[in-house]
């Protein structure tokens, strides 16, 4: 009878452990392993959506320095632009307020010899 109840219990735990095993994986097991997947791939993903999002960022930080730049030259371009316009107004105002002058100075010496050429006049 003791010969029997060990081949029996062999027998109960032979199967038991068969049954436990089926290939390895239990529907717990399988589940888990769902999940695992699920929260390796959703982590990738998200890591996908961060490189990318700092990709575009960066990218826009680019842009908006060589815009800042372009503008900054831009303005630069057009001061001096203004100031050499500026610079050759004033200057062409000088030479004209010089040859007035001296047109008046030209006149005031012919009207002073008219006057001395002509004293009864």
């Amino acid at each position: 009878m003791k010969k029997f109840m060990g081949v029996a219990l062999a027998t109960v735990f032979t199967v038991a452990l068969a049954g436990c095993d089926n290939g390895g994986e239990g529907p717990a097991e399988q589940a888990g392993e769902k999940i695992d997947n699920a929260a390796e791939q959703t982590q990738e993903k998200a890591q996908d959506l961060g490189n990318a999002a700092q990709e575009k960022a960066e990218d826009l930080g680019n842009a908006t320095q060589n815009k800042t730049e372009n503008l900054g030259n831009a303005t630069q371009d057009q001061a001096e632009d203004l100031g050499n316009a500026t610079q050759n107004k004033t200057e062409n105002m000088g030479n004209q307020t010089q040859d007035t002058m001296s047109n008046m100075g030209d006149e005031a010496d012919d009207v002073a010899n008219t006057a001395n050429t002509n004293p009864n006049q």
